[in-house]
């Protein structure tokens, strides 16, 4: 049997499902999120921040290749001691491999000193433990 591999570019998208928790100086955590279901619920809600969402296609091949996100809340810098963020995406592969499953992500940020503004880069990457067996 002769092994082949190729390379196919995701179909990556955002479901725009965000669930945001900000610990302060005072031990005290408060929550947000895009799904009203889970606001109505929240013991400690955290004040509606401003969420900002862009999308880059470098390449110009019709599939995503960047998303900027960009949260920014009502809450003095100076009092957040930990910032988290956990959302969703669909993940799909169509061409020799129909794949097709939900993703997430999950950021914690420690800010022992208050933070004013965090950045952070990351990859959304399927790894792959397995070959997959391809009828030609």
């Amino acid at each position: 049997m002769k092994a082949q591999t190729y390379y196919e570019q995701p179909v990556v998208l955002f479901r725009n499902v965000l669930l945001l928790e900000v610990l302060d100086d005072e031990g005290v955590s408060r929550q947000f999120s895009t799904v009203n279901g889970i606001n109505n619920q929240l013991m400690n809600p955290l004040s509606m921040p401003t969420i900002k969402m862009s999308r880059k296609d470098s390449n110009h091949d019709g599939r995503l290749d960047v998303y900027d996100l960009q949260i920014s809340f009502k809450q003095n810098p100076s009092k957040v001691r930990q910032i988290q963020v956990m959302g969703s995406f669909d993940y799909a592969l169509s061409s020799k491999v129909k794949l097709q499953m939900v993703g997430m992500l999950d950021l914690v940020a420690d800010t022992p000193n208050g933070a004013s503004k965090v950045i952070a880069d990351g990859s959304l990457v399927f790894k792959q433990k397995e070959p997959v067996l391809i009828d030609s």
